[in-house]
């Protein structure tokens, strides 16, 4: 999903926006977190950060995703992922610091 969201631009966006649901299902299990479920949990996480960032044009509720995305977190095994879901965050970060610097000028 991951991929898709990155590299499927326009074609992929609805199909990625309607994945949100599976994967946080995904996440929320109780054995997500087990050692032999957390690559594909934290590789869940990384995909919703993608969608979020490259297809957040298509994601209802994006303020609501973006929270939820935030509980999903930490990604601390998945070394390749990692990188890419904080890079995001720090994106949202910046985006959201100049939103209240514009708001409050």
């Amino acid at each position: 999903m991951g991929v898709a969201a990155h590299h499927g631009g326009v074609h992929f966006s609805e199909f990625c926006a309607i994945a949100l649901a599976p994967l946080f299902e995904c996440i929320a299990r109780p054995d997500a977190r087990d050692e032999e479920n957390v690559y594909a949990t934290e590789n869940a996480c990384a995909a919703i950060a993608k969608i979020i960032h490259f297809n957040s044009g298509r994601v209802p509720n994006l303020e609501a995703v973006i929270s939820s995305w935030l509980d999903t977190l930490p990604i601390i095994n998945d070394e390749e992922e990692a990188p890419h879901a904080y890079n995001i965050l720090m994106d949202l970060a910046e985006k959201y610091l100049l939103l209240r610097e514009l708001t409050n000028s």
